[in-house]
């Protein structure tokens, strides 16, 4: 059990007033996990002249009130608009939709492997806050996610389509390393070994 809370970086009430609320979550709650949801401002166009400074005193206030922060970029959900979706004109409603999808792929339902492994009835379980920090975060200095999500395709091509996790995790790894927001146009000759 935990708290997360829903934030943008590029100033205004929600990077102010977000790390307010997180660093008195921190203090009233300390025995549980926190983690925030960070929209990262758009790189490409400045909306606000002062961004780039409220990004960093939001994220040095975050770093000390929580324990993970899943930062999503702007201009990412952008791209995934634009090229993936085939979208010409769209607007924050389109965005935050995009935004809601990747955050509802991670926090699904999953399905409890070693639960599983002694019943035969697998049940889906919850993804609580606590296993998202405990796995991800498991250095303190290291809190700050991305989140990424294949297959991103138009929903009018879901009924032709199958997927395999084979070459679905294939495809997430080459993203995380090229650091592609979109599986469309990866540079495949790049790895880490």
């Amino acid at each position: 059990v935990g708290f997360i809370t829903f934030m943008s970086g590029a100033g205004g009430t929600g990077s102010g007033l977000g790390s307010v609320v997180s660093e008195a979550l921190r203090e009233e709650y300390t025995k549980k996990y926190r983690l925030n949801q960070l929209i990262w401002p758009h790189q490409s166009s400045r909306d606000v002249i002062i961004q780039d400074y409220n990004l960093i005193f939001t994220l040095a206030a975050l770093y000390r009130s929580t324990d993970g922060i899943l930062a999503i970029q702007n201009d990412h959900v952008h791209s995934i608009c634009s090229r993936v979706l085939g979208m010409k004109d769209f607007s924050l409603p389109e965005m935050n939709q995009v935004i809601a999808h990747l955050l509802g792929s991670v926090f699904q339902p999953n399905q409890d492997i070693e639960w599983s492994r002694r019943s035969a009835n697998c049940r889906p379980t919850n993804t609580p806050i606590s296993d998202i920090v405990s796995h991800l975060c498991l250095d303190p200095s290291y809190k700050l996610l991305g989140v990424r999500g294949v297959p991103l395709i138009r929903p009018e091509v879901h009924a032709y389509s199958s997927f395999l996790w084979e070459p679905l995790i294939k495809t997430l790894r080459q993203m995380s390393v090229t650091n592609s927001p979109i599986d469309l146009g990866l540079d495949w000759s790049f790895s880490k070994t």
